[in-house]
């Protein structure tokens, strides 16, 4: 008898137990009853950028040479011309907080299945750097003295031979920022649905546009001012840089300076100089993430969704990427 009741009772325990469970699952999930249809959504983030900025040694800043034959200084034209905008090289990747933007629109398939659009903006390190230069100055036509004999007489004639290379030192700042905008098609799984909470996991794939923009710009070190040099050539001399060399044993005895003209000639035209650039260069490639969170039910028709999200888009092999918390909304429309 004894026995008979107790299993009886254990039974009647087991059985209340399993319905309050099923009361339990049955309000944790009506809570949050999903359900299908479409939705947008909206979201604000920060997190680390690292991404490549321009390579300094890309020829935007002239870099110094020598020229063999004399051992004078000489530098050529920066890269590009003033009209059009630069495509410079990627490299030197960095790291920069950076917020994120980002909107979209969905479907709910399911309470568990749901799949967006969107599309995400943010930026990456902005780079500066400044470097030490010559700047082409005035072009001056200049002679050489030399024997001349004429009827058998000799006589000393002075001959123009080019135009004096003499550059002035001065400073060349490059400024760069970067922007991407992404498009990703992303699909989600809501793990569970607890007191209004939602746990989910989810990833993306689709492409990004990588832009860089910036300037050149040059200054004179000796007051700061910019530089904006003229070489227009006067004419009456040949189209050539020379450089004042020693005097040879058999020039004039006249001669106090002597031009020989440079072994490699600078790429630097006669005329007006306009060094500045612009800066202007966009790369696409393919991009994914990787996101998890959980959204709360704020209403019937709204959520808040809070989570992390992994964004790679690399480009030529450099890595291109964003590790951010993102706070959203999702609206219902149905």
């Amino acid at each position: 008898m004894k026995v008979r009741f107790a299993v009886a009772a254990m039974g009647l325990a087991v059985a209340s137990a399993s319905a309050h469970a099923e009361d339990l699952f049955s309000n944790m999930n009506s809570n949050v009853d999903v359900g299908g249809g479409w939705y947008l959504r909206g979201d604000v983030g920060y997190g680390a950028a690292n991404a490549p900025t321009i390579v300094p040694q890309d020829g935007l800043i002239p870099q110094v040479l020598t020229d063999v034959a004399t051992g004078a200084s000489y530098v050529n034209q920066p890269i590009g011309d003033a009209s059009n905008p630069v495509d410079v090289t990627r490299g030197n990747n960095m790291t920069a907080g950076t917020p994120s933007f980002n909107i979209g629109f969905g479907y709910r398939f399911n309470d568990h299945v749901r799949m967006d659009a969107t599309y995400s903006y943010w930026s990456g390190a902005n780079y500066s750097y400044s470097q030490k230069t010559l700047c082409p100055g005035t072009a001056v036509a200049v002679s050489n003295n030399v024997y001349q004999t004429t009827a058998g007489v000799q006589s000393v004639v002075s001959v123009p031979v080019g135009y004096a290379w003499s550059p002035n030192v001065c400073d060349g700042q490059v400024n760069a920022s970067q922007h991407n905008q992404s498009g990703l098609v992303n699909a989600y799984f809501d793990i569970a649905h607890i007191a209004g909470f939602t746990p989910y996991i989810g990833g993306g794939l689709g492409i990004n546009a990588n832009t860089i923009t910036g300037s050149s710009a040059f200054y004179n070190q000796n007051d700061g001012s910019a530089y904006a040099g003229n070489t227009s050539a006067p004419g009456g001399a040949p189209l050539q840089w020379v450089v004042a060399g020693p005097v040879p044993a058999n020039a004039p005895q006249s001669n106090t300076v002597y031009y020989t003209a440079l072994g490699t000639q600078p790429n630097v035209t006669f005329g007006q100089q306009n060094w500045n650039r612009t800066i202007n260069t966009t790369r696409y490639s393919l991009a994914w993430a990787a996101m998890f969170g959980f959204s709360y039910k704020l209403s019937t028709d709204v959520l808040l969704d809070v989570g992390y999200r992994y964004l790679s888009s690399p480009i030529n092999g450099l890595s291109n990427n964003l590790q951010e918390l993102r706070v959203g909304v999702r609206i219902l429309a149905d």
